[in-house]
């Protein structure tokens, strides 16, 4: 299988973030574009259950867990585990893979919750309780 990033469907086209996906063999695959300029408010935001892996074509992003942070940059592959939150330091453009149910029921569960996945500029968020931080209004994945 095979798709140019023209040819996915976008999920998402709001300002700060663009989001197209396609599932291939139980494997979301997404591109995304993500702007600083998502931060916003505060307000509780829920830990992404979901994980992924990916490469940052363009830009700087911080996975943040309760105990550290890890930075991803621009040419960087990684991995980001269960239980993190990301925040946006730098404009980014990223090729994200994810397992297809995982990110369903992560999706599901913080709908349901009131919650978003951090789309955050970036900062120290060990400073308050590790599942309350700024509030982005969507969540990247």
């Amino acid at each position: 299988m095979r798709a140019t990033c023209a040819e996915l469907r976008v999920e998402l086209d709001a300002p700060g973030v663009l989001r197209a996906a396609i599932e291939w063999g139980g494997v979301r695959v997404s591109v995304e574009r993500l702007s600083v300029s998502r931060s916003r408010g505060h307000g509780a935001v829920s830990r992404c259950t979901c994980p992924h892996w990916g490469y940052v074509r363009t830009g700087r992003l911080r996975v943040a867990y309760p105990d550290h942070d890890e930075v991803i940059s621009a040419g960087d592959l990684y991995y980001a585990a269960p239980g993190h939150v990301l925040l946006v330091e730098e404009d980014s453009d990223l090729v994200e893979l994810s397992p297809a149910d995982a990110w369903t029921r992560a999706a599901a569960t913080l709908d349901d919750a009131g919650g978003k996945c951090g789309l955050h500029r970036g900062h120290d968020l060990r400073d308050g309780p590790h599942d309350k931080y700024m509030e982005g209004e969507d969540h990247a994945h």
